[in-house]
């Protein structure tokens, strides 16, 4: 299930215009940043619900501080998704906080991405209103989620190859994610 979760996130980045349009090099190196947002997001919009006790079974370590650590995400991931299932996000507003997560400034340093980052906000903060800032503020709650949490969690039996293999077949280009994915 996680795998056709990640796979349908990345798919949706793939039909965006302006991220067709970049150099592959930006376009791997934003997603290698974003994923894990971006798969957030995609639970969030599909409403699947968090089965905290099914999913931490095999991956906790009794109650030492990686167990600890693994808990507190899924409890943050669960009230990320509460939160956004609450405010009753539309299309077009995940649509809004997907882009904004993937033209992140910091991934790539170039001025189109921090263009597109600024048009995306304001797109959102115009279609959005007033609730375009508890969106902004659901969407911190994402970014500090750590990444070897999700991938525990949810990607347990196939962190290693399998998973390198599908986010590289997912870009029909070379491979997506290197070390700095797993760390």
């Amino acid at each position: 299930m996680s795998q056709r979760l990640l796979k349908l996130a990345v798919e949706c980045v793939h039909v965006i215009p302006s991220f067709q349009q970049l150099p592959v090099d930006d376009r791997d190196t934003l997603l290698e940043d974003s994923w894990k947002d971006l798969f957030i997001l995609t639970m969030a919009q599909w409403s699947l619900p968090v089965e905290q006790d099914r999913l931490l079974r095999g991956v906790e370590d009794g109650d030492d501080a990686n167990g600890r650590a693994l808990r507190k995400s899924l409890s943050s991931i669960a009230a990320v998704l509460s939160k956004l299932s609450h405010l009753r996000v539309d299309h077009t507003e995940y649509a809004c906080l997907k882009a904004l997560v993937l033209f992140s400034p910091d991934s790539v340093e170039k001025h189109e991405i921090d263009v597109l980052q600024e048009q995306t906000l304001l797109m959102l903060s115009e279609y959005s209103g007033p609730r375009a800032s508890k969106l902004l503020l659901i969407l911190l709650g994402v970014s500090k989620i750590g990444v070897s949490s999700v991938i525990r969690i949810f990607f347990r039996a196939n962190v290693n190859s399998s998973l390198v293999e599908l986010l590289s077949l997912l870009t029909q280009e070379k491979l997506l994610f290197t070390k700095k994915f797993f760390t």
